[in-house]
């Protein structure tokens, strides 16, 4: 690495693309994403063609994303979105990784708009979770019927990714619960709990959810009697 941070530091040199490129790629292999960025952003600089800036701007991005700088995402996943001809997988990613920082600001609409063309395939693991975070949206808004459609719809289609699908499920009971539809939220938490089988944070956010709904039967119960003797 030093050979080739050397090589880029000098000003003027033929191979400084070059150089900067294996600064980077060496950085982010080692996850100093700091470094990288910085090399990434130089690329993109002195970039001889589209397809090299936007690996360069791939780079930054990524490297953006993993030190959680919101503001160097939202930038670089504009400008990337920006280059001609950019590779559907590539376009995806960017416009998921904006999506996630407009998230971060509570930007619901903003995310939507980002999420809408990358939950359309669910077979990828982002694709999975774009189609929940996008349920997640219309939930934040108050569209809950959207919201409702968008994890119907979830449903209905062939993914692996179950944990999205089941983090789509819970969010179904929340909607449910907001409607003041208890059962109908138990019976969505008690068949995930039954069907789900792999072993991870879904448990035991379902035993939140159905102790929660607990405690609502239980002030739905008291309210009523306590209508009654009026």
């Amino acid at each position: 690495i030093a050979q080739y941070s050397a090589l880029a530091d000098i000003q003027g040199n033929p191979y400084i693309e070059e150089a900067c490129m294996r600064v980077a790629e060496l950085s982010y292999d080692k996850q100093e994403y700091r470094t990288a960025l910085y090399y990434f952003q130089r690329m993109s600089e002195v970039a001889s063609s589209n397809s090299k800036r936007t690996t360069a701007l791939l780079g930054m991005l990524r490297c953006g994303s993993n030190i959680a700088d919101k503001s160097t995402v939202l930038d670089v996943a504009t400008r990337l979105l920006d280059e001609p001809a950019l590779d559907s997988v590539v376009r995806n990613e960017a416009l998921y990784c904006r999506a996630k920082a407009h998230l971060e600001d509570q930007q619901y609409g903003l995310a939507l708009v980002d999420l809408t063309p990358v939950a359309k395939e669910v077979r990828t693991a982002q694709g999975a979770e774009a189609k929940y975070l996008l349920a997640t949206c219309y939930y934040h808004l108050e569209a809950m019927d959207m919201a409702e459609q968008e994890i119907m719809a979830f449903t209905q289609k062939q993914t692996s990714h179950q944990y999205w699908l089941a983090k789509s499920l819970i969010l179904l009971a929340d909607i449910n619960i907001e409607r003041k539809e208890l059962f109908q939220a138990k019976q969505y938490l008690l068949a995930l709990k039954n069907n789900y089988r792999t072993q991870d944070d879904i448990h035991s956010t379902i035993e939140e959810k159905l102790q929660h709904i607990a405690q609502l039967e239980i002030q739905q119960t008291t309210d009523t009697a306590q209508i009654q003797q009026l």
